[in-house]
């Protein structure tokens, strides 16, 4: 590629893990000779995209479009067709990187409008068990008609599989994180410091910290001084709520806290015993891999994007989903024994490092966007 690369990319929102890792892809990959801008929503049915994400892309000077594409209703939807379709005229962009199957239609949309053949990539970070089937559907007919489909995890790359997706150009590419220098466990985590055990995650039901919540007061029965602490934005001001009332009925105020969302977890992942995560679904997990990243030992649920990464007893524990009676238990196993929590955490940080790091996704995307790019000589 002589000249750079004009790359529009495109989301319905930028937030949570799967915005930190677009924002971290683009910024990334401008090195290797793109130039990107990109589409978000902004804000749309009362939800907005992460400041800090915008921030980071103006500071770097990529440009900023918002176009809703987080609202299906229909009347929006076609607006927001036209709307691309005007900007993708006028710019001429060489290829459209979507992420999500809302953007994948209007890029096809618009495609088709301009008579073009920029090529098309769709990466599907995760979806909601619990949506309507016309949706998964309807996602699954518009990644069809893209060059290529990348999927966070094996285990949705199958999901979007058993809903009629073609495996001939789908392909995984695991987002990775970076592996933080570790000093003295010691040092961090003081000697006389209660056992603390760590969530991170948006408070939703998605999430399941009910089940946390519980299983922690099982384990706390027992271990009356340890603490848990949930970080992570509020997704769900009623789920919240439920939340915390429990917490305040039982007289857990001291011992559960809520840190709302936390800009850096640096400290929060170097000064914990133990990562939790009960979620019943994930597109991978990042919280989950960055937790392991620093040597945590960690317990999760074998739900979609965990299996790609987690063996129980080996480098994790692995609960049923909403078991909190298990959870309780297996909090109390490794509270119990330092050289299971010790093994487990040196194992879960090699995992990482030998499969997981942020580095080895850039080069991935790097060569699949040579590949689409370059004309086949067949």
């Amino acid at each position: 590629m002589r000249k750079p690369v004009r790359i529009l990319v495109i989301t319905p929102f930028l937030w949570s893990g799967a915005g930190k890792a677009i924002v971290r892809l683009i910024l990334d990959l401008r090195t290797k000779g793109y130039n990107f801008e990109i589409v978000s929503s902004g804000r749309s049915r009362g939800l907005s995209d992460w400041p800090e994400y915008v921030r980071a892309l103006h500071q770097t000077g990529i440009l900023y479009h918002a176009i809703d594409f987080f609202d299906r209703d229909p009347g929006r939807f076609w607006q927001s067709a036209r709307e691309l379709t005007d900007l993708i005229r006028t710019k001429s962009f060489d290829l459209v990187h979507v992420h999500a199957g809302v953007p994948a239609l209007a890029a096809i949309v618009a495609r088709d409008r301009l008579n073009s053949r920029f090529p098309i990539i769709a990466t599907f970070h995760s979806w909601n068990p619990a949506r309507p089937a016309w949706m998964n559907h309807a996602d699954v007919w518009a990644l069809n008609r893209c060059d290529q489909v990348i999927t966070v995890s094996s285990s949705y790359r199958k999901e979007l599989e058993s809903w009629g997706l073609d495996g001939e150009k789908c392909s995984t590419i695991h987002l990775g994180v970076d592996i933080p220098a570790l000093g003295d466990p010691a040092a961090a985590r003081p000697a006389h410091r209660p056992f603390r055990v760590l969530s991170v995650g948006q408070l939703e039901p998605r999430k399941d910290q009910e089940t946390l919540l519980r299983g922690f007061a099982l384990f706390r029965s027992r271990f009356p001084e340890a603490e848990l602490h949930l970080a992570g934005p509020v997704g769900d001001r009623e789920y919240r709520d439920r939340l915390m009332d429990r917490a305040k009925r039982n007289g857990w105020e001291r011992q559960v806290r809520f840190l709302g969302k936390v800009g850096d977890l640096d400290a929060r992942y170097r000064t914990a015993d133990l990562f939790v995560s009960t979620s019943r679904d994930e597109g991978l997990g990042l919280a989950v891999l960055e937790a392991m990243s620093y040597g945590l030992p960690v317990i999760c649920t074998p739900v979609a994007g965990h299996k790609d990464f987690v063996e129980d007893g080996q480098n994790a524990r692995v609960i049923p989903v909403g078991d909190f009676r298990r959870l309780a238990q297996t909090i109390g196993e490794l509270h119990s024994d330092a050289n299971m929590r010790i093994r487990l955490g040196e194992k879960a940080r090699q995992t990482v490092r030998e499969e997981f790091s942020w580095p080895v996704t850039v080069r991935k995307y790097d060569r699949v966007f040579r590949r689409i790019l370059t004309p086949s000589t067949d």
